[in-house]
């Protein structure tokens, strides 16, 4: 199926399950709610909209963590009713993370969320509306194979940072890069370009919308260690960052 690529970078994210009570987390990965909800944003679509039931039978959304950041932990005051008192919530966030994501779906959809994606009609956040992106969320090209743009554009992006930074390392046992795919997929059903998997295991997150009025469900997903090439001794980035100490 068709699809695009987006790059999801900037100081604080959150892609938390929950979106109220006490705690709310910030997520291991973007899911597919998540980033329908930007694109449904720059088409316009508000919360409580029928419209977003067909954004989610229309598109999938697999993603993969560049770089995984810090997460820290906010304290917040809330105010529900007045008179009440105030009620007291810790809300986690994701500082200086990189993740990538693929759209892909119905022909159809795809190309009319590019489209919005150029003119977006609200602004988009990451996750919450503190947490602007530093990077413009512009479609990239999927191509022929769009899983193997996904693992492709992490593993690039994955190389602009310091050695120290990535989410794996030459030399060491994090030589792996994780992708998260929608849906459930057996070891013999993986995309080509993923089948090389070193672990395959399968789980479920509260974070699908089912309904207008914000209902979830629970999200199937499946999550992907996949070997990184070695670099080479040459490799432009890491040398840049070495010549730096």
């Amino acid at each position: 199926m068709p699809g695009f690529l987006l790059h999801l970078y900037g100081p604080m994210q959150s892609w938390a399950d929950t979106g109220f009570g006490q705690l709310r987390e910030a997520g291991e990965f973007p899911g597919r709610a998540a980033v329908l909800g930007l694109v449904a944003a720059a088409q316009g679509i508000p919360r409580a909209d029928d419209r977003l039931l067909d954004l989610h039978a229309a598109l999938r959304v697999h993603a993969a963590t560049v770089r995984p950041g810090r997460v820290l932990r906010d304290f917040h005051t809330v105010e529900t009713r007045e008179g009440k008192p105030r009620t007291l919530t810790s809300r986690d966030y994701h500082h200086d993370a990189h993740f990538v994501v693929l759209v892909e779906g119905e022909a159809g959809a795809v190309a009319g969320a590019e489209q919005a994606l150029h003119r977006p009609v609200y602004t988009a956040f990451l996750g919450r509306r503190s947490c602007p992106p530093a990077l413009p969320l512009l479609p990239g090209p999927a191509g022929d194979d769009p899983f193997a743009a996904l693992r492709k554009a992490a593993q690039t992006t994955a190389r602009a940072f310091p050695r120290d930074d990535r989410t794996w390392r030459r030399g060491r046992a994090a030589d792996t890069i994780m992708i998260w795919l929608d849906g459930y997929f057996e070891r013999d059903g993986l995309p080509p370009a993923l089948a090389d998997a070193r672990s395959v295991t399968q789980g479920t997150r509260r974070g699908r919308l089912i309904g207008p009025r914000r209902a979830y469900a629970a999200a199937p997903f499946t999550r992907l260690r996949l070997p990184i090439p070695e670099l080479s001794s040459n490799d432009e980035h890491q040398s840049y960052f070495d010549a730096l100490r």
